[in-house]
């Protein structure tokens, strides 16, 4: 509890030049599966909202480094078993991530991070898929599933990088 708190409050206490320092041991710390869970089960977890909507709030003038760490984390976050279910299934968590995935695949300057924001909508995709596999019913609103796809569909057309291409491919299922 006391590391969410802490992380939670990087954001203000830290200045932008050491935030990409805490979002990479967060990152770190979610490859566990219970830290993932704990921080899944966090009402509407928080603390990962937070870090994502800190991020959007910068907009384009985001330093790429902050920026790809971000969906590193984003995706070490949904690829958890329990996390990425619940996660999804949480209106609010799933939608900045959507959101974060769109804003990274309209990055024209930088391939990482379209590669990365591909990689996140696979691991949003496969945890809806376990969901209605294991569960019988969508983690993502129909509404979440048709902003992906139409997002992965819009990047597909316009991506030159062979390896974002496998990603988005591998998105749709």
């Amino acid at each position: 509890p006391e590391f969410a708190t802490w992380m939670g409050s990087t954001i203000t206490t830290l200045p932008a030049d050491q935030l990409f320092a805490a979002y990479d041991l967060f990152r770190l710390a979610l490859v566990d599966q219970r830290v993932s869970a704990y921080f899944a089960e966090e009402h509407p977890s928080s603390t990962v909202l937070k870090l994502i909507q800190h991020l959007d709030s910068l907009g384009p003038s985001a330093a790429y480094n902050l920026r790809i760490v971000t969906l590193h984390m984003a995706c070490n976050f949904v690829s958890s078993a329990l996390a990425g279910v619940v996660v999804c299934s949480q209106a609010p968590i799933a939608k900045e991530l959507i959101k974060l995935v769109n804003t990274s695949l309209l990055d024209e300057e930088h391939t990482n991070v379209r590669i990365a924001a591909s990689s996140l909508a696979f691991n949003i995709s496969a945890a809806n898929h376990r969901s209605r596999m294991e569960k019988g019913h969508e983690a993502l609103s129909n509404e979440e599933q048709v902003e992906l796809l139409a997002l992965v569909l819009e990047a597909l057309d316009r991506e030159q990088s062979k390896e974002a291409c496998k990603g988005l491919v591998m998105a749709l299922g």
